[in-house]
C-alpha cells in the first residue's frame, strides 16, 4: 500500500468519531433529496392516473339532443347523425368511437345507481382502465357481459350492500324526466354477469355539498349490454367514446359539454395545485443538497486547517506536497462514497416506507386507484451527479486552502 493511502485510512480508522459528523450529514442529505424527488413525481403521476380513470376515453362527446314533449307525455329527440361524427367535431382526430348510454336516473329497489349501456367490444379497446383496481383484468367483465345478452355488471359495494352475488335477477328501474313534475319509467330484469370494484369513468366517491358541508358521496355501479337497453324501449342522448387527438383545430363549446383527456391532463399540469407541489419538493431537494455542499466544504476546510501542525510534521518527514494532497482527496473519496451508498439505500428505504404518508396529504380524495410509488433512476442520477460536482468544487478549494497554509513554521515545528 502506498504511504499516503496508508496514512489516510490510518486516519479515517482513528478519527471515527470525528467523521461521524459529516457521514450522517451527507447520508441525511442525499437520504432527503432523493425521498423528496421521489414523492414530487409520485403525487404527479398518480394524479395523472386518477384523472385518466375518472375521464374514462380520451374524448367522450355530449351533444345537446334537441326533443318536444308529445300530446301523450312522449319524448321524442332529434337523433344527431352518428356516422358523420368525425366530420362534425373537425377538432378532433378521431380513430374509433362508440355510444355509451347514461341513464338519467336509475335505480335497482331503493338505491340509485349509475346505469350505463355499452358495446362491449368497442368499449373495451377505447376505454382507459388502470391496472390494480380490479381483482382481475377488467376485459374479463367485458367477456362475461358480453355473453349474456341481458347481463349486467354491478359495483362491490352494492353487492355487499344487497347481499348480491353473481347469477342472481334485479331489476332495475330507469326514470325519465318528460316535463316538470312528469316522469316516465323503464324496467329492465338482469341477471349479474360480474361484481368489479372499479370501472372506466367509474367514481366512487365524490364530495358534494350538503347542508354547507363538504361531504363524501358513495355512488353505486350498474352496466348492461346496449342492443338489450335500447331494443323496444324509447331513444335516449348518449355520450360518444372516441380513441381521439386533437388537431390543433378550435375546439367547439356551443353545441356540446366534452371531456377531452388531453385537455384537462395539461389543466392538470398547470394547475397552481401541482405548480406548488412541485415547487414545494424542488425546493426541498435543493435545500438540501446546499446544506449537503456547505456542510460538506465547512467540515474539510476545518479538518484540514485543524491538522497544519501534522502537515507540517509529514513535510519535514520528507512527504511531498502532492502527497499531502493526496491523503485529503483519498480520505474526502473514501468518506464521500460510503455517504452515498448508505444515503441511496436510506431514501430508497424511505421511498417505500414513507411516501404513502406523505401522499395522503397531498392525495386526500378516496380513489379506487391504488397508490403507485413513482421512482426514476434519473432523480437518483441528477442527486448523485451534483454531489460529484460538489465533491469536484470542494476539491479545488480545499486544495486552495492547502497551498495557503503556513506550512513552512509548521515544517519547522516539526523539524524541532
Amino acid at each position: 500500500m502506498k504511504l499516503a493511502s496508508y496514512v489516510s485510512f490510518t486516519e479515517i480508522l482513528r478519527g471515527r468519531q470525528k467523521n461521524t459528523f459529516i457521514f450522517v450529514f451527507m447520508t441525511l442529505t442525499i437520504a432527503l433529496s432523493i425521498f423528496h424527488a421521489s414523492v414530487a413525481r409520485t403525487i404527479d403521476s398518480n394524479k395523472q392516473t386518477r384523472l385518466i380513470y375518472n375521464t374514462g376515453a380520451d374524448v367522450i362527446i355530449r351533444e345537446s339532443w334537441p326533443y318536444h314533449v308529445t300530446r301523450s307525455q312522449e319524448k321524442l329527440y332529434t337523433v344527431p347523425d352518428y356516422e358523420a361524427v368525425p366530420e362534425r367535431f373537425s377538432e378532433f382526430d378521431i380513430q374509433q368511437r362508440t355510444k355509451v348510454l347514461k341513464m338519467e336516473t336509475a335505480m335497482i329497489g331503493h338505491d340509485e345507481v349509475e346505469l350505463s349501456a355499452i358495446h362491449t367490444k368497442e368499449f373495451g379497446q377505447i376505454a382507459h382502465m388502470p391496472d390494480g383496481i380490479n381483482k382481475e383484468h377488467w376485459y374479463n367483465s367485458l367477456n362475461r357481459l358480453a355473453d349474456m345478452y341481458k347481463g349486467v355488471i354491478i359495483s362491490t359495494n352494492l353487492a355487499e350492500a344487497k347481499g348480491y352475488k353473481v347469477g342472481d335477477f334485479i331489476d332495475v328501474t330507469v326514470i325519465d324526466t318528460i316535463d316538470q313534475g312528469v316522469t316516465s319509467e323503464d324496467t329492465y330484469k338482469l341477471c349479474i354477469a360480474d361484481i368489479v370494484d372499479g370501472w372506466p369513468g367509474y367514481e366512487r366517491y365524490t364530495y358534494e355539498y350538503i347542508d354547507d358541508k363538504l361531504q363524501m358521496v358513495e355512488h353505486n355501479l350498474a352496466v348492461m349490454n346496449y342492443s338489450y337497453a335500447v331494443q323496444g324501449h324509447p331513444v335516449r342522448p348518449y355520450e360518444i367514446w372516441c380513441n381521439a387527438k386533437l388537431n390543433g383545430n378550435p375546439v367547439s363549446k356551443t353545441h356540446f359539454n366534452n371531456r377531452i383527456l388531453e385537455k384537462l391532463s395539461l389543466e392538470l399540469n398547470n394547475s397552481s395545485e401541482i405548480k406548488i407541489t412541485n415547487s414545494i419538493f424542488t425546493l426541498e431537494v435543493i435545500g438540501a443538497l446546499i446544506l449537503c455542499a456547505v456542510g460538506f466544504l465547512i467540515y474539510w476546510i476545518t479538518s484540514v486547517q485543524n491538522r497544519e501542525t501534522l502537515f507540517g510534521i509529514y513535510r519535514a518527514m520528507g512527504i511531498s506536497a502532492a502527497e499531502t494532497n493526496r491523503m485529503i482527496w483519498i480520505e474526502e473519496l473514501f468518506l464521500t462514497l460510503v455517504s452515498i451508498l448508505v444515503g441511496v439505500l436510506s431514501g430508497l428505504i424511505s421511498i417505500r416506507l414513507f411516501t404513502p404518508l406523505f401522499t395522503a396529504l397531498y392525495l386526500p380524495e378516496n380513489s379506487l386507484v391504488k397508490l403507485d410509488i413513482s421512482m426514476n433512476k434519473m432523480d437518483i442520477f441528477i442527486v448523485l451527479g451534483v454531489v460529484g460536482l460538489i465533491f469536484v468544487v470542494c476539491s479545488i478549494i480545499l486544495s486552495n486552502v492547502m497551498r495557503k497554509l503556513k506550512i513552512s513554521d509548521a515544517v519547522k515545528l516539526g523539524e524541532d
